[in-house]
């Protein structure tokens, strides 16, 4: 007789206590990643109930333990775990007039979390609040190994009965944890916590049932907050279900599985006026409907699919503004895409533009920050400066001077005037560098010591006048050690070395061969300053030059370039041996070199790109002399460098890029936003969802085996905060987030998609953009470097151009670009050639022409 096999492990491992789960692990991950954070527990429930419309009475599941029975608990990995709730809880929130079940039931490949609630009274109750604290391990600590093979970061969508979460490694590898709604439950509804405050307590929980607290929450909230009325006697049982993916692709087939939407959109939830979006669904719901939330500007329709397992939509919008599109299915069901739509890029970047150039601290020569571009405050509709703070004495200098939010300004400007020049703005770029730069934040090429060196925070006036000198600990004279603040000026230079090589006439403070020297000269002095300053305390000295990532450094290459063309060989050769020892230290010295000022920073990822990408095209010499590090008393050197491992440190690094990122999200905020601290919760759209986009874009479209969903991403993220940007037509009152004329170009630093938050600047802000503009012209800057029409046959959306409209000929296409530049195209076809214009061209081009293969 024929034995059959034992059946095989079951892949959650799992350790109860006497509430819930306290393990939650893959059975064969190949890191040690409990999904649990250490010490918490994954089994509260937390309620607001009513009865005939009373005051609301808070309960919670863990503080009714008096009342709780529990069936394998306290056990290893048990095949189910039950927790009963019966009676009247003598707890402060304990369980009364309210009997709970809570069971934990491994199912085939699945774990099953079930919420049964009954009515113990002979009253009708009324649920106002059904909420889950979810304690998974996203505790980012100073431990780049630790954080990328043991942390988990969150991700999913909450929308209704279509909702998801999933947890995921930053390295980007296997396996996500996912977690869908089972038939008949939904999410509504999420909370997040100041971090520090209200602890133990869990900070982040999802809402089946919100009427009770999210009503009484001031702020916007585009979805319904329901209760649930359940008379003497009743029961009702909610329930979600995890499962193991491999990958994002996984994590699709799971939400195709358990009964959700599995939805691709090109280009991204923020849509221009003048692209279309498309729209993909896989689902097993025949029933369902498209429902805009503003029928009468928006256009849906359905398109012959590529796939014939998904379903494919044209969809059109001309109002500006959030734009929701409603599915609706089944009895009552609901899931969200939840779109932004903008003016045209081009409008956006000349409106943003001129909008700074118009708001600078301009003609005040008796004022020390005249020509600063400042910070505007879109709540106040004011200009901020040293004299007007908005009570952010302490943060003075950061927010409002220097530093990533003041700095990234001027050079977003020049890099556009490189592109598009308008003799107005380079002007105002010219009195920003005569009159607060050069000289003032940044010491001259006369100064000793320390020539173009860069004052931090709080602003040059306070450092040049300061009490502390030289060798003072890093203060006064000596703060010059940002590594941060430099790479934003040399960018300023570089291009302003670009403008004055295309219109010499237009330049007065500096002709084209003096920029570049200022360009160098900064960027000298960015990588000679390490650890120079004994700055306070000791152990912080920075070596972040050679160490970190950091935005707008990826302009030194094109400094190098320029320095070679221009006829400084000796120059060039110099920064390109600096520039090469940070890559090698990259590449062979950090298993994971993504982090940058916090724990868990998705900062990086621009510039680690640059670097796979130079030594896959450049002969990256072995760094003989190297760089000393005096923490570690060692010389970093490179005898031997391999091309294997600059490609295995490219894939790396666009592994954690794609982990770092919303993706299968349908909203604005998410869909290609960055995920810095492991989760979008509180903190969206931010300068990182932008860098990090045309790094994925150009790793697809050059490298990837499979470049079509790479490029999708890369483009959503491209375009994503573009949604901040505060413009519009009269029509739309010149602005959905802060509507009026005067603040028509005006933008937000970040966006807060809770429904009411703190923001990390200390300030507290409602559902929607911030309400300063802050950093965020680092990340509009890389989206002029990654501004390109992408023509592409997608096995998803068919024959689509990213970032244009296609037009077809007789003997071809003919693609109109709108992706703000007009000067870079992408052919990633097999049928089509282009016949016109260099890649990139010159000038902005009107139409692509291209001819079919033949």
């Amino acid at each position: 007789m024929t034995q059959s096999a034992p059946p095989a492990p079951h892949p959650f491992v799992l350790a109860t206590n006497f509430g819930g789960l306290t393990r939650l692990r893959h059975r064969h991950d190949a890191y040690p990643t409990d999904y649990i954070r250490p010490g918490h527990t994954l089994g509260d429930v937390l309620l607001k109930v009513r009865a005939a419309n009373g005051a609301w009475q808070e309960m919670r599941a863990f503080g009714s333990g008096d009342v709780r029975t529990c069936a394998q608990a306290n056990r290893e990995d048990p095949a189910q775990a039950r927790f009963a709730y019966r009676g009247a809880s003598r707890g402060v929130y304990g369980l009364r007039g309210l009997d709970l079940d809570v069971a934990f039931i491994k199912r085939p490949a699945a774990l099953d979390w079930t919420l049964t609630l009954r009515n113990a009274t002979d009253r009708v109750l009324e649920i106002g609040d059904l909420a889950l604290p979810l304690p998974f391990n996203n505790e980012f600590r100073w431990d780049n190994t630790a954080n990328y093979t043991a942390v988990v970061g969150r991700q999913g969508y909450v929308a209704g009965h279509g909702s998801f979460l999933f947890w995921l490694r930053p390295n980007g590898e296997g396996p996500f944890l996912v977690m869908t709604p089972l038939p008949g439950s939904k999410l509504e509804y999420y909370e997040q916590l100041p971090t520090g405050r209200h602890l133990p307590t869990v900070p982040y929980r999802v809402y089946i049932h919100s009427l009770a607290t999210g009503a009484a929450t001031p702020g916007t909230w585009r979805q319904p907050h329901t209760s649930r009325h359940l008379r003497a006697g009743d029961a009702v049982t909610y329930g979600f279900r995890f499962r193991w993916a491999a990958d994002h692709a996984g994590v699709r087939q799971i939400l195709y599985e358990e009964g959700g939407f599995d939805v691709w959109v090109a280009p991204g939830m923020t849509v221009p006026t003048d692209l279309e979006a498309r729209v993909s669904l896989r689902t097993r719901h025949k029933d369902y409907r498209l429902e805009p939330e503003f029928p009468a500007a928006t256009a849906i329709e359905r398109l012959d699919s590529p796939d014939p397992a998904r379903d494919l939509y044209r969809i059109r919008f001309s109002r500006l503004g959030e734009n929701r599109i409603t599915l609706r299915y089944g009895q009552g069901q609901y899931y969200l895409l939840e779109f932004c739509v903008t003016e045209p890029i081009a409008v956006l970047v000349d409106k943003r533009c001129r909008f700074l150039v118009d708001k600078q601290q301009h003609r005040a020569p008796d004022q020390w920050y005249d020509g600063l571009f400042s910070v505007w405050d879109l709540r106040a509709a004011t200009l901020r400066s040293p004299r007007d703070t908005d009570g952010f004495d302490e943060w003075f200098g950061y927010v409002l001077c220097c530093d990533d939010p003041a700095l990234p300004k001027a050079p977003f400007l020049a890099m556009k005037n490189a592109h598009r020049p308008d003799r107005k703005q380079v002007e105002a770029l010219e009195y920003y560098i005569e009159r607060f730069l050069w000289g003032q934040l940044q010491r001259t090429d006369q100064e000793t010591p320390w020539p173009y060196a860069i004052y931090g925070v709080p602003n040059w006036f306070e450092n040049r006048f300061n009490e502390h000198g030289w060798n003072s600990g890093g203060r006064g004279l000596e703060h010059i050690w940002r590594s941060y603040d430099y790479p934003h000026i040399v960018t300023l230079y570089f291009h302003m070395y670009e403008i004055a090589r295309q219109h010499p006439d237009w330049v007065r403070h500096a002709d084209a061969a003096e920029y570049l020297r200022r360009a160098y000269g900064t960027a000298r002095t960015f990588f000679e300053l390490q650890g120079q300053i004994d700055f306070l305390p000791p152990d912080r000295n920075p070596y972040w030059a050679y160490t970190l990532g950091m935005y707008n450094e990826v302009s030194i290459e094109l400094v190098c370039d320029a320095l070679a063309r221009e006829g400084l060989p000796a120059e060039a050769r110099w920064l390109r041996g600096e520039w090469e020892k940070k890559i090698l230290y990259f590449v062979y010295d950090d298993p994971y070199p993504f982090d940058s000022e916090m724990p868990f920073d998705t900062t990086a990822f621009e510039s680690t790109y640059a670097f796979a990408r130079y030594g896959l095209e450049w002969t990256a010499l072995p760094a003989d002399a190297g760089w000393y590090d005096w923490k570690r008393q060692a010389w970093h050197v490179y005898p031997q460098v391999a091309r294997e491992d600059f490609e295995a440190f490219l894939h790396r690094q666009a592994r954690a890029n794609v982990a770092s990122r919303g993706w299968l999200e349908p909203a604005f905020y998410l869909m290609g936003s960055d995920n810095r601290r492991g989760d979008a919760t509180l903190y969206a759209l931010s300068y990182m969802s932008q860098a990090g986009g045309w790094p994925l874009i150009e790793y697809g479209a050059r490298y990837a085996r499979e470049p079509y969903a790479l490029v999708n991403l890369g483009y959503a993220s491209l375009l994503s905060s573009w949604a901040l940007m505060n413009a519009g037509t009269p029509e739309s009152r010149f602005g959905h987030w802060y509507p009026g004329p005067e603040q028509d170009g005006a933008c937000g630093w970040a966006f807060t998609p809770e429904k009411r938050s703190e923001m990390w600047i200390g300030k507290t802000n409602r559902r929607g953009i911030w309400f300063y503009d802050g950093e965020i012209e680092i990340g509009l800057g890389a989206a002029l470097r990654g501004m390109r029409t992408i023509l592409v046959d997608d096995p998803i959306f068919g024959l689509y151009a990213y970032g244009g409209v296609i037009e077809t000929t007789e003997d071809g296409l003919r693609v109109h670009p709108r992706d703000g530049l007009n000067k870079r195209f992408y052919n990633l076809t097999d049928r089509f050639v282009l016949t016109n214009a260099a890649n990139p061209a010159p000038a902005p081009v009107k139409v692509w022409q291209l001819r079919a293969k033949r």
